[in-house]
């Protein structure tokens, strides 16, 4: 009989236990969770001067998040200070953007320089910026001017 008693307390502890942490589960779906994932964002620059070019680098070490990963990334394009560039970076991962005036208007033609023989003057860092995107960034404005 003490026997049967035992084993009745016990899972009643058991089933108690089990209640409490079933309880305090939906808590867990109630915190905001963060989605890793590739977002569009508008890169702008303020500040600029009218007729200079800005080649910019985006540069990534990459993240994994569970199954999912971004790959090392470098990517450069440029833009002068009207333009505006549509770049598609990744929540969760540190991106850090180099800002350089350049004479070239195309990515193409300092390597195009270098291959005849006719490279022009080099880039010139400008600006440095680090950045985690979150889902709702949706424009950069990169002032030169702070």
């Amino acid at each position: 009989m003490d026997v049967i008693k035992l084993f009745v307390s016990l899972f009643i502890c058991w089933c108690l236990t089990a209640i409490l942490l079933c309880s305090s589960a939906p808590e867990s779906h109630h915190k905001q969770t963060v989605v890793f994932k590739g977002v569009g964002v508008s890169l702008k620059i303020e500040g600029g001067k009218e007729g200079q070019y800005y080649l910019i680098q985006t540069v990534t070490d990459g993240s994994q998040h569970g199954d999912l990963a971004v790959f090392p990334q470098d990517k450069s394009f440029v833009m002068d200070e009207k333009d505006e560039e549509k770049e598609v970076l990744h929540t969760l991962t540190e991106y850090t953007i180099n800002v350089f005036g350049t004479e070239y208007n195309d990515t193409d033609e300092p390597a195009m320089n270098r291959l005849s023989g006719s490279e022009k003057s080099t880039t010139t860092l400008l600006k440095t910026i680090n950045i985690t995107p979150e889902e709702d960034t949706n424009s950069l404005t990169i002032d030169l001017n702070e």
